[in-house]
């Protein structure tokens, strides 16, 4: 059944409606979101002074797996068993520089 959580990560996963789009990794993996949810959501923002006007916005030296499930967090106050399994140091240092102590 629909719910808030259900529906903003429909919204995440679908990025209808999005307004930056962050590319990820080596890889360069594009992923798309929504600024007011990402300014909303975390304390410590992920969008700076200087990157609140960008469309696009590189983020080279983070994993494209990690960056997604920290995006899925910020949307959805969830994380799966096997994310925090496999990604529980990563999972922390982002709740750390972001001020998500809810992730910790």
């Amino acid at each position: 059944p629909p719910s808030l959580v259900y529906d903003l990560e429909s919204l995440l996963e679908s990025g209808l409606a999005s307004d930056v789009t962050f590319i990820v990794g080596e890889e360069m993996e594009e992923m798309k979101a929504h600024k007011p949810i990402l300014i909303a959501r975390c304390p410590v923002p992920i969008l700076s002074e200087e990157t609140m006007h960008l469309k696009e916005i590189n983020v080279p030296d983070v994993d494209p797996d990690y960056f997604r499930e920290l995006l899925r967090f910020i949307y959805t106050d969830q994380i799966s068993q096997e994310a925090l399994e496999e990604m529980a140091d990563e999972l922390l240092a982002a709740a750390n520089r972001f001020g998500l102590s809810r992730l910790k």
